[in-house]
């Protein structure tokens, strides 16, 4: 069999091949519950939560976010004083600094723990079996939050 030959039944191939790949890509369905559906709406479809619920779960959202916010600023200018030091070569501070950024950590985990303990609260009887999934789904979320390589944080 000539070169030429061989060379063009490669490039067949390989055109089919292509074909049948962009084929795919174009005309494949996205999932039901895309990855990149926000957690919220997640819960909201995982709980069947009803017009009412769903008005005093994003309240309860919001009022999170903004506690959380507000924690986390105040963790990381902890952090920033506390590894400042070592550029002064000052560590007179540090075990005073520790205790606050734990103490701050310790909000944080108790503010969760609350608005979870909120978002039960809304629950009826029927959906308490799914609030136990959200939470397991939610220990998830944090635990590979927290494994997570550093970031670069805008």
């Amino acid at each position: 069999m000539k070169p030429i030959r061989i060379l063009s039944i490669i490039a067949v191939v390989l055109l089919l091949m292509n074909g049948f790949l962009l084929t795919e890509i174009l005309t494949r369905k996205p999932p039901k519950h895309p990855p990149h559906m926000d957690y919220k709406q997640q819960v909201i479809e995982q709980l069947h939560f009803d017009e009412q619920q769903i008005e005093a779960y994003e309240k309860l959202v919001q009022e999170h976010q903004i506690l959380m916010v507000r924690l986390e600023e105040l963790r990381g200018e902890k952090m920033a004083v506390y590894f400042n030091q070592l550029n002064q070569n000052d560590s007179g501070n540090t075990a005073v600094l520790m205790e606050e950024i734990t103490r701050l950590e310790q909000q944080r985990m108790q503010v969760t723990y609350d608005h979870f303990a909120a978002i039960k609260a809304l629950c009826r009887a029927d959906q308490l079996q799914g609030f136990e999934e959200v939470v397991q789904k939610a220990m998830q979320m944090l635990a590979s939050r927290n494994r997570g390589p550093l970031r670069k944080r805008d």
